[in-house]
């Protein structure tokens, strides 16, 4: 494509451009006053009024500073651009400026490799799922403070499965959820540095953005929980896994159920069972199934 960058400018910029309380004020009254029962432009005066400024010089000239670049005039007033949503809706979720820590506390549900009781919980912004007892971890994965002060448990917990899943489709289908970069795949006995410290994995599965440098992993199964052969494997049989949090099936956590069969090339086995019945999907080394067993 014929892409024409003229008029991007220095990232460093960009951000100094939000150093002052009026332009932060502004962000946040057009982000405000946008919703689902007023789509319209924000007058200029009617935007000073909101910020709370009386000079109306030195407020244009902060409104002038954020036009082109979080901003946009039209005929009827200002609205902002899309990096000032994405702006507004950082600073709404407090991921800048909050801080939030919620001590360990027991889920519903229990460690494959040991049998306790598996354990969540929030700092640093990241929210962990890890076994008590032999401290295996499950997951650790970024939510905003505002989301977790906000949230019942139930919810939260609804809340971080939800996310979990959407990412992980984004990762496999190959674009970051982050920058909608692209994704380099790999599966193996060496991919990744999280799930290495367990040391309970013979092979798991690692996802690095080309453009972003986002990195994210997963085991092998729930890389595969969204496929259609084992969405249907359960369904046909009564279970619906949308219904079940990732943290409980066994395809995706125990790991008696994820074999490696061949490192050169790559093969990997994930194996579900119920009602009696098992059904095994094989990966090569860029996720692609390549074979599917067992029953339908």
């Amino acid at each position: 494509m014929d892409v024409d960058r003229s008029k991007s400018f220095d990232a460093d910029d960009s951000f100094k451009l939000l150093g002052s309380e009026i332009r932060l004020g502004i962000v946040r009254a057009l982000g405000e006053t946008w919703g689902p029962e007023n789509r319209d432009p924000v007058p200029f005066s009617e935007l000073r009024r909101l910020v709370g400024t009386e000079d109306s010089g030195q407020f244009d000239y902060h409104l002038g500073k954020l036009r082109g670049t979080y901003v946009r005039r039209t005929e009827d007033g200002y609205r902002l651009t899309y990096p000032g949503v994405r702006v507004y809706q950082t600073l709404e979720a407090g991921t800048f400026n909050e801080r939030a820590t919620v001590e360990p506390f027991d889920l519903d549900a229990t460690c494959f490799g040991c049998g306790s009781a598996l354990e969540a919980s929030y700092r640093n912004h990241l929210f962990r799922i890890a076994c008590g007892s032999c401290d295996r971890q499950y997951y650790k994965y970024f939510l905003p403070p505002g989301q977790v002060t906000a949230s019942p448990v139930a919810e939260l917990l609804d809340t971080l499965d939800t996310a979990l899943r959407r990412d992980l489709a984004a990762v496999v289908s190959g674009v970051c959820p982050s920058c909608s970069g692209a994704v380099e795949l790999a599966v193996g006995p060496e991919v990744g540095c999280v799930f290495d410290a367990n040391d309970v994995l013979d092979v798991a599965a690692s996802y690095d953005c080309t453009l972003c440098g986002s990195h994210l992993e997963s085991t092998v199964g729930g890389a595969l929980v969204a496929h259609p052969a084992l969405v249907s494997f359960f369904y046909r049989r009564g279970v619906d896994l949308s219904d079940r949090r990732l943290w409980t099936l066994p395809f995706v956590h125990d790991e008696s159920r994820t074999t490696l069969r061949s490192t050169d090339p790559v093969r990997a086995a994930v194996t579900a069972r119920c009602d009696g019945d098992e059904l095994s999907l094989v990966v090569d080394g860029g996720l692609d199934v390549v074979s599917v067993e067992g029953a339908p």
